[in-house]
């Protein structure tokens, strides 16, 4: 099954709880947004080059590899520890807590 991360198979499967999902789906956003910000901060000013667009690429690039990085260690959303530290980086960063607004503790 092909995923929009990866056309050769899903990273994300049927068998986690959808809480899970969406907050492991939004924690693959946010890694992107982070590095969006970061390349939007190297080429601010700079006309559109083939260096810029060189720069812009990498950028692209050292997020798909955080990300692939981050679903390796919490095994695709299934290692809920790693999945925690994956929420903590992205609150860091973004301010943002995945798990606080999709994952509803029980009472």
């Amino acid at each position: 099954m092909q995923s929009i991360w990866n056309v050769h198979q899903a990273v994300i499967s049927g068998h986690l709880e959808s809480s899970k999902i969406e907050v492991l789906t939004n924690l693959i956003f946010d890694t992107f947004e982070i590095y969006r910000k970061e390349c939007l901060n190297a080429i601010k000013g700079k006309p559109i080059t083939p260096t810029t667009s060189k720069i812009i690429q990498q950028y692209y690039d050292n997020a798909d590899q955080e990300v692939k990085k981050w679903l390796k260690a919490c095994r695709n959303g299934k290692d809920e520890y790693q999945l925690r530290l994956y929420n903590e980086y992205i609150a860091e960063q973004l301010g943002i807590n995945n798990m606080e607004l999709f994952i509803k503790e029980e009472e």
